[in-house]
C-alpha cells in the first residue's frame, strides 16, 4: 500500500532522493508527458485553417517566442515528430515548453465576446492528470 506523505519538505526530499537514483527513469517520465501533452493539446485545437494547431511548439529549455507559418495560410496536423525531436534531445531534470504563439491562441482557449473558449489547456492538463496519476478535478 502506498504511503500518504502529509509533509510537504518530506515529500519534496523523498521525491528529489528518487529523481537523483533513477534519472532515466525520470528522463522517460518527462518524455512521455511531452509527447502526451502534446498529442492532446493538437487534438483539443479547433481547425479552420489549421494555423493554430499547426503553432503548438514543442522546445527544450525554454519556451518559443515566435509564431510559426503564415496567418491566413492553410496547414495540416502537425504529427508528433515535433515532439519526438525534442524528446531525442532532452536531458534529464531539463524543463521542456509546448507554446503557442498564435496571435489568438489566448482567445480561442478561454473564449471571447459569445463564443465559448475551447479549453485546450485546461483539458490537456486534466487528461494527463487523470491517465498518469488518477487524479480528477
Amino acid at each position: 500500500m502506498a504511503k500518504v506523505v502529509t509533509n510537504l519538505p518530506e515529500f519534496n526530499r523523498q521525491v528529489k532522493a528518487f529523481a537523483k537514483a533513477n534519472p532515466t527513469r525520470v528522463l522517460v517520465i518527462q518524455q512521455k508527458l511531452m509527447l502526451d501533452a502534446f498529442e492532446r493539446l493538437v487534438s483539443y485545437t479547433p481547425r479552420k485553417l489549421g494555423y493554430l494547431a499547426w503553432n503548438w511548439q514543442p522546445t527544450p529549455g525554454k519556451p518559443a517566442d515566435e509564431a510559426i507559418g503564415e496567418l491566413g495560410k492553410r496547414y495540416p496536423r502537425p504529427g508528433t515528430d515535433r515532439a519526438v525531436r525534442v524528446n531525442a534531445v532532452l536531458k534529464p531534470f531539463e524543463k521542456s515548453w509546448i507554446t503557442n504563439n498564435a496571435v489568438y491562441a489566448v482567445r480561442i482557449n478561454d473564449g471571447w465576446a459569445s463564443y465559448a473558449g475551447a479549453q485546450m489547456l485546461e483539458r490537456t492538463v486534466n487528461d494527463l492528470l487523470f491517465s498518469n496519476f488518477g487524479i480528477t478535478s
